[in-house]
């Protein structure tokens, strides 16, 4: 088993170049849970949008991708001054 493991990480490219940084401890997957959330409200606040332009309610989408950066500039700052 431990074989046919080292033969997928191989084909998947693992071992190439780190494009994140994590804490030695917190595992490889630490974050995911973040990501998956980031992503569904996104995914929400594009559909409202949508919606919204649809009924007339707003005239353009650019809020729901400016909101998204908004809070991932926040995130980011937030972990530089944490150091994470």
């Amino acid at each position: 088993m431990a074989a046919l493991q080292r033969r997928f990480d191989a084909a998947a490219g693992r071992g190439g170049v780190a494009v994140v940084r994590t804490r030695p401890r917190s595992g490889r997957y630490a974050r995911i849970l973040i990501a998956v959330v980031l992503y569904a409200l996104y995914f929400n606040a594009i559909g409202m949008a949508r919606s919204a332009v649809e009924q007339g309610v707003a005239s353009h989408l650019w809020w729901a991708p400016l909101a998204l950066a908004v809070l991932l500039v926040g995130v980011l700052v937030a972990q530089r001054r944490t150091g994470v």
